[in-house]
This record gives C-alpha cells, structure tokens and sequence, in this order.
C-alpha cells in the first residue's frame, strides 16, 4: 500500500486520474457509505503521538512569495532554542512517530544547526526525517551535510518552471539559481537513498508550464507532483474548491487532527500546520509533553467539533478551504 500510495503522491498524472475516478465514485450513494466507514474507523480511535510531527526549527525566510503568508505573519520570527528542539525531537522517538519534519512556517536551510538536529534525530530512531525546503540554499556543500547526516527527504517547493512565472510568485529568488541547485542533485544522490521530490502548488497561471517540470528537471528528481494550493485559513491564496473529489467537502473531518501536529517556535502547537498565527492554540511544548497536548482537551473539543460538523464555529478552522482525503 506505502510503494501504491507514494506513486500516486509523485506522479502527478496518476494523482489527478484518481481524483477524476473518486469524483464519479462520488455520486454512487455504496461508495459514500464505504467512505464515511472509513473515516469513522480511522476516527475511531486515537494514537499516544501524532503519526507525523512538523518541528519548526526556524520561522525566517528568505522569500516573499505571493501565495505565502508569511511576509504578513504576525507572530514572532526567529529560531527555536535548541534545548527545545532536542526535547521535542527525543519526544518523537518515543512515540514512535512515523514521520519527522524539520521545517515549518519558514525556510530549514536558514537554520545552520540542521544537520546536527537530524543526526540527534536519527540517535533518537527516528527513521524518516524530512524537510520542505524552497531549495535556494540547497547548494552541493549543504546537501551533502544533509545527506550524510541522514536525512530522508528533500522537498523542494516551487510554483513556476519558467524563470517568468517562477520570480513573479517566488519574489526574492532567482530561477536560475535555483536550476543550478537542482541540476547538482544526482552528484548527492549517489551517496545515499534520500528521496527528493519537487512539489508545486496547483495554480491558474502555472497549468501550462507542466510538460516544462517534467521536461527540464524531472530527471534530477525523484517525483514532481502538483497539490491543492491553500487559503492558509482564508486569507490568503487561490480557491480550493476544484481540488477535491468529493461533492460535500465541508462534512468531513480533517484528517490533520488524527494525523499530525506543528510546533512553532515558540513551543506553541497550532491547531495544524495552516494555522499559521496559531489562532487556534492547542497547547505549548515548553509547559506540557506533546502527548498530553495530542490527547489534551483542546484537541479533542477541536475533534468533537469536526465529527459532529461544527467546524465552522472554530477558529480557524471555520475559514480554512483545505479539504482531507481519507484514502
């Protein structure tokens, strides 16, 4: 199911031939029964730890991207202390959990203490450690400090593969440079198994620029998929209304309540990794362990909300256009 499933997420063609397949399963009244079983198994029960944790290392950026919001992010910009970066870290190994991002609501690669919180990591058994990167620092030296510290996962987000699309919405890089980043990337590859995918926000202007990703940098990478642009919580961004397959979107829980949890660099847990001003504070890392604050009642009141379709009284989650798919 994981090799089936990581196909789907990289190839983009057969992500988008599925969706089309579960829109005219949609209207077929068996499979939505089928569906909403599976949701309420997966909802069913709760884990200790989330299956993946976002720790966010750094909250600066070098960019100011305009279907980003942070240029405008209020909350405080800066690094996390390390001491709480190693706590949260070894918090993770004990819970076992499946996936570990060491990146945020910023750029990893401004943080130079990087390579050194994916070697704790990896002492913690942690075994898939990954970061999203926009990739303008990702030089040959600095991949391979990541490569042979152990890191598992590279993805590097980027909007436009056209140097005319790619500066207009990513203002403060250059496209070339981040080509010739790219371009080095096999060099690194061949010491060891990391996986590097591109990832790049479905949006109007980009569409024709498709058969360019594949054509010019798909042989440097693993994958280049295309996701559901995001509101970030309404305010920012494209509609996401198109992207799902689903006719009633808004009656399905989110599965980032079950799934995942983000530390800002603060110690504060957002309710998911949208909230980004954390409005919707669940808890603080630095006062209480990440599993009192999974199972905490923030959490659990924010569930109870979505089960019972009452998100749109909470905050953010009421003016978040993301829609879960539970497959």
């Amino acid at each position: 199911m994981t090799g089936i499933h990581n196909y789907i997420r990289y190839n983009s063609g057969s992500r988008e031939h599925l969706y089309r397949l579960l829109k005219w399963c949609d209207k077929c009244s068996l499979y939505r029964n089928i569906y909403k079983s599976r949701i309420k198994s997966k909802t069913s029960g709760l884990t200790n730890f989330p299956s993946e944790l976002s720790i966010e290392t750094t909250s600066l950026c070098n960019a100011r991207c305009t279907i980003c919001a942070h240029p405008d992010m209020k909350r405080a910009k800066g690094n996390m202390k390390t001491e709480l970066v190693k706590s949260l870290i070894k918090q993770a190994g004990q819970g076992e959990v499946n996936k570990l991002f060491l990146s945020g609501f910023g750029e990893p690669l401004i943080d130079k203490r990087l390579p050194e919180f994916v070697e704790y990591a990896k002492k913690q058994n942690i075994d898939n450690i990954s970061i999203v990167t926009n990739g303008y620092l990702l030089t040959p030296q600095i991949a391979g400090s990541l490569v042979d510290s152990g890191l598992n996962e590279i993805i590097i987000s980027m909007d436009g593969f056209t140097p005319e699309t790619y500066n207009k919405i990513r203002v403060g890089l250059d496209f070339e440079k981040l080509a010739e980043n790219i371009s080095g990337l096999p060099s690194i590859k061949k010491r060891s198994k990391i996986q590097i995918t591109i990832s790049c926000v479905s949006l109007t202007h980009n569409q024709k620029e498709r058969q360019e990703a594949f054509s010019r940098f798909g042989r440097y990478v693993d994958g280049i998929y295309f996701r559901q642009a995001q509101g970030w919580t309404g305010k920012y961004g494209e509609s996401d209304a198109g992207y799902t397959p689903h006719f009633e979107p808004n009656s399905i829980p989110c599965r980032y309540l079950w799934d995942s949890a983000s530390v800002y660099i603060d110690g504060s847990v957002p309710t998911c990794c949208l909230d980004f001003e954390a409005e919707g504070v669940m808890g603080n890392a630095m006062q209480d362990s990440l599993e009192d604050i999974w199972r905490g009642e923030g959490f659990a009141n924010c569930r109870q909300a979505h089960l019972q379709n009452r998100k749109s009284e909470l905050v953010p989650c009421g003016k978040c256009g993301y829609y879960s798919v539970w497959w």
